[in-house]
């Protein structure tokens, strides 16, 4: 029989051992910030007035050995990660519970624990994954569980409505996308690819299909294709040399949390299949295509959950349409590139406005989001 009761696994024992321990208790605070993951809590850190926040470790990263006593002498090991949750919460009794990990199952069921706080999300990213939507279809979220959601635009507000009653949606675009002032020179005469390609995953086969046509195409039409890659190693440009040909082509790393933005804002023209920078891009009323999965062959992510088929698969767009297709052509792609750019920035603003109706937003400084953050009453920097 194993020594370690089945309630408590191998892996939370490690992350235990592995976390930063604190000995006093947490004081009470008006701000808890949930979740303090760097790349989740620092855009939150550039706006909130210093000194009226605390944050809440939900990944194990810190964890506070009074509350954790406490926690295990009143409850046990039954649900001990949320009864921890619950008396951290008690401790330090926020009047604002605040976060931008918008697909964090938790965050949804938090005021089950008691509490008078107000949840306010801020959504990070545009597309909503399979398991969290499956999550709120399986689970019926009690009426006023979210406060306030500021959502990226329409396509997350269409999907959210349905299972969040009582919350107020703002759309308010992406923080970051918002925050990027965009004063970039042009690059003429290429093509930026937005490659949504993540560690440790094999390369998945549709990125290889559109790079390997976009290549033929720059060849035919002397532009210079560049791949922005959604991670900072170089061991990932030496994988996709392995199947482009002319090697005629650039890299840009994302080496900082700002570097993809910037280069959105270089470029006249951008292709991307599932990446929802492609979605912020189009925001900003860039000229953007998107060639998103073909077909279940190239669905290499599957096992991870992403099921993208169609642009703005949120709204129920079709499978094509006049700066997308799901069909991979060469014939097809060449076609739609060619339109979109021979195609004048007035036509294309208007034709934007007709096709992606604010699927996504942009608010250039975040004002929408400060102005209704300051309503509520969450104190800001100046």
């Amino acid at each position: 029989m194993n020594s370690i009761p089945s309630l408590i696994q191998k892996d939370t024992l490690f992350k235990i051992l592995k976390s930063r321990w604190e000995f006093i208790k947490p004081s009470e605070s008006d701000i808890l910030v949930y979740d303090a993951l760097p790349s989740i809590s620092e855009n939150l850190q550039e706006i909130l007035k210093e000194d009226t926040y605390q944050f809440f470790y939900t990944r194990g990263e810190v964890l506070n050995i009074p509350i954790l006593f406490r926690t295990f002498i009143k409850t046990g090991l039954k649900d001990l990660r949320l009864n921890y949750k619950k008396e951290i919460l008690k401790s330090i009794n926020p009047k604002f519970v605040i976060s931008q990990s918008d697909q964090d199952f938790d965050l949804y069921r938090l005021k089950r624990y008691g509490g008078s706080f107000k949840i306010i999300i801020i959504q990070r990213t545009v597309n909503l994954g399979p398991s969290f939507l499956e999550f709120l279809k399986k689970n019926k979220i009690k009426k006023n569980s979210i406060d306030y959601y500021f959502a990226s635009g329409d396509g997350s507000f269409n999907q959210l409505r349905k299972y969040l009653k009582g919350t107020k949606f703002i759309n308010s675009g992406t923080f970051r996308n918002n925050t990027y002032s965009g004063r970039e020179k042009i690059k003429k005469n290429k093509i930026l690819f937005l490659s949504a390609w993540k560690p440790k995953l094999l390369f998945p086969e549709y990125e290889k299909e559109i790079l390997k046509l976009l290549e033929n195409y720059c060849k035919l039409r002397s532009l210079q294709l560049v791949i922005s890659t959604r991670f900072s190693e170089k061991k990932y440009t030496s994988e996709i040399n392995k199947f482009l040909n002319y090697k005629d082509h650039k890299f840009e790393l994302r080496k900082d949390k700002n570097a993809v933005y910037k280069s959105i804002c270089s470029y006249n023209l951008m292709v991307f299949c599932i990446q929802s920078i492609g979605y912020e891009a189009l925001s900003r009323g860039k000229k953007v295509l998107c060639f998103p999965l073909a077909d279940k062959k190239y669905n290499q992510f599957s096992k991870s959950g992403i099921k993208v088929t169609n642009f703005m698969q949120a709204v129920n767009k079709k499978p094509e349409g006049k700066f997308w297709t799901n069909k991979y052509s060469q014939k097809k792609i060449f076609k739609k590139i060619d339109f979109v750019l021979n195609l004048s920035n007035k036509k294309w603003i208007k034709l934007l406005k007709r096709e992606f109706n604010n699927f996504v937003i942009f608010d250039k400084g975040n004002k929408i989001l400060i102005k209704n953050l300051t309503k509520i009453g969450i104190p800001l920097k100046n």
